[in-house]
């Protein structure tokens, strides 16, 4: 049986500190292309129809929103999901690993 400090799985905590950065980085992705068009929070979230709380939270990255939103911010942001949604790589995963499973 293999030692719990040698597994080859990541921890949990490092899984959700890495989903944290993630949405965090996708939430700043809205916000860039949010203000590249000129508009205020409340003006994206009519268009998405939602709150301007919703749309501050995603920005934040406190949440990562569920696939109807994100497919709405997309399209009042006439952009693609994957443009701020994109999926991490295999490599953005590793790099963000501990040193020990890497």
């Amino acid at each position: 049986m293999q030692n719990v400090d040698d597994s080859p799985f990541l921890d949990l905590e490092d899984v959700r500190r890495m989903v944290s950065k993630w949405a965090v980085d996708c939430g700043r992705r809205v916000q860039d292309r949010r203000t590249s068009l000129n508009w205020d929070r409340n003006r994206l979230a009519t268009l998405v129809g939602t709150t301007e709380a919703t749309i501050t939270r995603v920005e934040q990255g406190v949440i990562n929103p569920r696939d109807y939103m994100k497919l709405a911010i997309a399209a009042a942001l006439v952009v693609e999901v994957e443009d701020l949604w994109p999926y991490p790589r295999r490599a953005d995963v590793f790099a963000l690993a501990p040193a020990a499973l890497v």
